[in-house]
Formats: C-alpha cells, sequence, structure tokens
C-alpha cells in the first residue's frame, strides 16, 4: 500500500510542477484597456497570479511543499512497516521451533 500511496504522490506532484510552471502564463494578462486604472487592474490581478506566496504560483508551491512531506512520510513508513512484517516473521519462525 505505500507503494502505491508513494507512486500516487509522485504523480501528483509531477502535476502541480506543470501547473505551476503553467502560471506564468497568467501573469501575461491584456485586454484591460489603456486608461491607468485598467492598467493597475491588470497588473493586480498579474500579481495574484504570480507573485508571493498568496499567489495561485505561491499555493502550488506550498502544495507541492506539503505534499513532499507526505510522501516521504509514507516512503519511510512504507519501509518501517515491511521491517516489522519481516521482524514478526521471524519470530514466528523462531517461536514455531520453539515448539
Amino acid at each position: 500500500m505505500a507503494k502505491q500511496l508513494v507512486a500516487e504522490c509522485d504523480r501528483l506532484l509531477d502535476k502541480l510542477a506543470v501547473y505551476e510552471n503553467d502560471t506564468s502564463r497568467l501573469a501575461m494578462l491584456s485586454g484591460f484597456g489603456d486608461i491607468p486604472s485598467a492598467q493597475a487592474l491588470q497588473a493586480g490581478f498579474a500579481r495574484k497570479a504570480v507573485d508571493g506566496e498568496a499567489s495561485i504560483r505561491g499555493r502550488i508551491a506550498q502544495f507541492r511543499a506539503e505534499l513532499t512531506r507526505i510522501r516521504e512520510n509514507f516512503a519511510a513508513g512504507g519501509g518501517a512497516f515491511a521491517q516489522a512484517e519481516a521482524d514478526n516473521a521471524a519470530r514466528l519462525r523462531n517461536s514455531a521451533a520453539d515448539l
């Protein structure tokens, strides 16, 4: 199960990387017009897309970082689970030999 969860995390991380790269297109806005208030509005939307932690790009980066931590926990936990299973199997073999 842990291997499947790690693989799913890898798949999601790949998708998020693509989405994060795609956010650069969001900063290239047009069609707001030439008046100063329209230009200010256009610049504001561009900033919300790519500048800072609260931007779309920033949020995707945060999701990727958190998902990476989750993936690492699944990978580490899966190894611990496999080791515990091997230890339990060895104990059972040893106890059967004592009978």
